[in-house]
């Protein structure tokens, strides 16, 4: 079940959990500070800038500087999996991403249209293009520890931050839900709800008030749904 009460304490700074590993202790969120941490900090603040630049020139197809950008967070791809998506995967990949509408906020988007998009049946483009990737990747080799779902979703996650969102363990434990189809559709949930829309907001504007931030980060950047995933992702990692 999508836990909205929790997300929503995360984003306004009331939640407080005790550690998940010792020492024990108490974590009180605090996603302004920890966000403007990240993006001072962690190389992950570079796959959204590297994302934007590519996605200018190449909204619908995966390029080289993709797979570099997902690299900022901690994976990497096989050579083979590598040769396939800038070769014969090309094709399937682009078709799949031009019916993918780029820019649309998953905030705007209607449950008809969710499921149009987004459905987790198979028969939505951004399900076919998941499953398209996973399998590719299992047939490269590619590693369990590297997270094979991990890696597809922040490789469609980075061609359409707008609207997919990342599938990441540490999001999914404080969004209160398990496997990738129900992070789409979690967020979808969290994403159109008005409280949860005002804490993002805010939380923008915080993280905007603090800058500059190092390697000329700009905060003003990140989409709605990528400040959603810092500050679940932030929180959980301090209670580790």
């Amino acid at each position: 079940m999508c836990n909205a009460q929790r997300v929503n304490g995360i984003l306004n700074g009331t939640l407080a959990e005790p550690r998940i590993n010792p020492p024990a202790g108490i974590v009180t969120a605090n996603p302004i500070a920890d966000v403007t941490t990240y993006l001072n900090g962690f190389s992950g603040r570079f796959y959204d800038v590297q994302f934007a630049i590519s996605n200018a020139a190449s909204p619908n197809s995966f390029t080289q500087a993709d797979l570099t950008a997902i690299r900022n967070l901690s994976v990497s791809t096989t050579a083979a999996f590598d040769a396939w998506l800038l070769g014969p995967g090309q094709a399937p990949t682009s078709q799949l991403l031009a019916q993918i509408p780029n820019g649309l906020n998953l905030s705007a988007v209607t449950q008809n249209q969710f499921l149009n998009l987004l459905g987790s049946n198979g028969g939505s483009p951004a399900s076919q293009l998941w499953n398209l990737l996973v399998t590719q990747l299992r047939a490269s080799g590619q590693p369990a520890r590297q997270g094979i779902q991990v890696v597809a979703s922040k490789l469609i996650a980075g061609k359409r931050p707008h609207l997919v969102p990342i599938t990441d363990s540490f999001v999914r434990v404080e969004m209160g839900i398990s496997g990738w189809a129900k992070t789409w559709t979690c967020s979808h949930a969290l994403m159109t709800n008005p409280g949860i829309q005002a804490q993002l907001a805010t939380l923008g504007a915080g993280l905007i008030a603090n800058g500059p931030y190092a390697g000329g980060v700009n905060p003003a950047s990140l989409t709605e749904l990528r400040l959603l995933d810092l500050a679940l992702w932030t929180f959980h990692r301090r209670r580790l």
